[in-house]
C-alpha cells in the first residue's frame, strides 16, 4: 500500500515538464539566436542600425521632412504676406523638392 511507483509520481514528473518548458521558452541576446520576428540575423541589424539613425536624427525622417516642409511654407507664406499678395493654391501639398525651388522665385518677387 504505501509503495508508489516513480512513475506515478505527479511530482517529479512535473518538475520535468516544467525545466523543460523553461528550456523552450529561452532565448538569447544573441543576433543568432531563436527569434519571434522570423528576420535573420542581418535583418535585425539593419533595422536596429535605421533606429539608432532615427533616433540620432531627434525623430522620424518622416517627421523631420514634416517639420522642413512646415518651415519652408510658413516662409513662403510670410514673404508673399510682406508683398500683399495671395500665395499660391495647393503650396501645403507640394514636395519639399518643390517648396525649395518655390522658396527662391518667392524671394525674386
Amino acid at each position: 500500500m504505501g509503495n508508489t511507483c516513480c512513475k506515478d509520481d505527479g511530482a517529479t514528473s512535473n518538475t520535468n515538464r516544467s525545466s523543460k518548458k523553461s528550456s523552450k521558452n529561452k532565448t538569447g541576446n544573441r543576433l543568432g539566436g531563436e527569434n519571434e520576428d522570423g528576420m535573420t540575423p542581418q535583418q535585425r541589424a539593419a533595422a536596429a542600425a535605421e533606429r539608432r539613425a532615427e533616433d540620432s536624427l531627434g525623430g522620424t525622417t518622416e517627421a523631420k521632412n514634416r517639420r522642413n516642409r512646415d518651415n519652408l511654407v510658413g516662409r513662403i507664406e510670410a514673404l508673399y504676406a510682406g508683398k500683399n499678395k495671395d500665395p499660391p493654391f495647393g503650396l501645403r501639398a507640394a514636395s519639399l523638392q518643390a517648396l525649395k525651388k518655390h522658396l527662391k522665385t518667392a524671394k525674386e518677387l
